[in-house]
């Protein structure tokens, strides 16, 4: 498929890239967005994006931005990468500071759309996964959730 060969040329590394050093905000939106798209419906991609330069390389993105829409996307990205990832997938996720970036875009003001992005990703993060529901308790994520919860 076109999405096979997409991905065989190092689609997401070279997104991942460009996403890191453009300066212009829609830039970034189209490309977060081709790389949502990506990890959505090609499993090679999702594969290949499940290791640590690239998650850190995603965080890294969502936390620099303040564009509300680029938050989301790169959250939506982090959920379509935990669509079929083992526990080890989700453990480089946390080693690479997956809690503690949800906690920090909770914190912040955000809209309603985002929220929903975020607590998705949390679901998945912590189905299945007795040290992912360790880390969530240890890192006062339950705090903030129920804060979130009862505002």
């Amino acid at each position: 498929s076109t999405q096979n060969a997409f991905q065989a040329s190092g689609a997401v590394d070279i997104l991942l890239s460009v996403i890191s050093k453009s300066s212009s905000n829609s830039t970034k939106g189209l490309l977060i967005t081709a790389l949502w798209s990506l990890t959505k419906d090609c499993q090679k991609a999702r594969q290949e994006m499940r290791i640590k330069s690239d998650i850190a390389a995603l965080f890294k993105i969502i936390r620099k931005n303040k564009e509300e829409y680029i938050r989301e996307q790169g959250v939506a990205i982090m959920r379509n990468l935990l669509q079929d990832a083992d526990s080890a997938d989700r453990m480089t996720m946390l080693e690479c500071g997956a809690f503690g970036l949800l906690r920090d875009l909770l914190d912040s003001k955000n809209d309603g759309t985002l929220t929903s992005e975020i607590c998705g990703c949390m679901i998945a993060l912590l189905q299945n996964n007795d040290a992912c529901r360790n880390k969530f308790e240890s890192e006062g994520f339950l705090k903030v959730f129920l804060k979130l919860m009862t505002s």
